[in-house]
């Protein structure tokens, strides 16, 4: 049988699927679906309650290890500026990380984590993809090949790397990015995409704008909210943390112009790494905003 406490998490609807207990189990006894899956050759080690968001806990002040606040912008394709793309890229082409994880996803929108290596596949993880994929999961095997791994993540996906990256045998992980999040979502938003008429291969970006859900597509097509929110992840609604405090460096649209993203440096590793990328154009964020979407996000738990 499973240790309890993450078994208790499972059946609560809280696993939030980051993949950080399949990474930590030594004998593989935990996969990841929509949720951990624990097997029957698990020990009870309790390694996996040491590696998980929920069971850690969200912090009181989201916002307390904020060093510094920017906006940024790259000339790569992807969100919002693609800042974390720009990144990424000038890491690895510098040569300060070995690999990066992220997420990519195929014609149909479904999301699968991805280890790239070569600056010409960062593009493949550009752009938000706002259904779930086990990101962590992926760390086992990059610190078994690599030594500077690069993780990127949503914030329950940056805190289960952070806590790993507190134990010895996972300090490969070089820099955490978090990217901003009030929710993912199942697959289910696909289906309900397609079902609007919409073909899901002609969906070229999906994007929140001032309270409408919005599609690019053939034409735009704008959905409020509330019509989408039954899609969201069960483990989204217990989660307290917007803006991904565990991370090294946070990212995300709010509190920048369109066309920029916000960056906030919360470690000195942080703001040494971000010092080192290149063709990233700097200009001036606006905390508050993201501090507002905070506030909203715990509000609704």
């Amino acid at each position: 049988m499973a240790e309890v406490e993450i078994q208790e998490i499972v059946d609560a609807g809280k696993c939030t699927g980051c993949g950080g207990c399949a990474t930590v189990c030594t004998i593989d006894a935990i996969t990841i679906k929509d949720h951990a899956v624990i097997s029957e050759e698990c020990t009870e080690c309790d390694a996996c309650s040491m590696v998980c968001p929920v069971i850690d806990g969200f912090p009181e002040n989201e916002f307390d290890n904020v060093l510094l606040v920017r906006s940024g912008r790259s000339n790569m394709p992807g969100q919002d500026g693609a800042v974390v793309t720009g990144m990424v890229k000038s890491l690895l082409a510098e040569g300060h990380i070995d690999c990066a994880i992220g997420v990519t996803r195929d014609e149909v929108w479904q999301a699968t984590p991805l280890l790239i290596t070569d600056v010409q596949d960062v593009v493949k993880a550009s752009g938000t993809k706002y259904t779930n994929a086990p990101v962590v999961s992926l760390v086992k095997d990059a610190i078994a090949r690599y030594e500077r791994v690069a993780v990127v993540g949503t914030p329950c996906q940056a805190h289960s790397a952070w806590l790993l990256r507190n134990l010895a045998k996972f300090r490969e992980i070089a820099v955490i990015i978090g990217l901003f999040c009030m929710e993912s979502f199942t697959y289910d938003l696909c289906e309900f995409i397609s079902g609007l008429g919409i073909e899901l291969r002609s969906v070229r970006k999906m994007d929140f704008d001032k309270g409408s859900f919005v599609i690019y597509a053939d034409d735009e097509r704008r959905i409020p909210i509330k019509e989408i929110k039954r899609y969201a992840r069960p483990s989204c609604h217990h989660c307290r943390d917007f803006s991904a405090y565990y991370a090294d460096i946070s990212v995300g649209s709010v509190g920048s112009p369109p066309g920029w993203s916000t960056i906030l440096i919360r470690t000195e590793n942080g703001r040494a790494l971000l010092g080192k990328v290149k063709d990233i154009e700097y200009g001036d964020a606006n905390l508050d905003p993201v501090k507002k979407s905070s506030d909203l996000k715990r509000r609704h738990k």
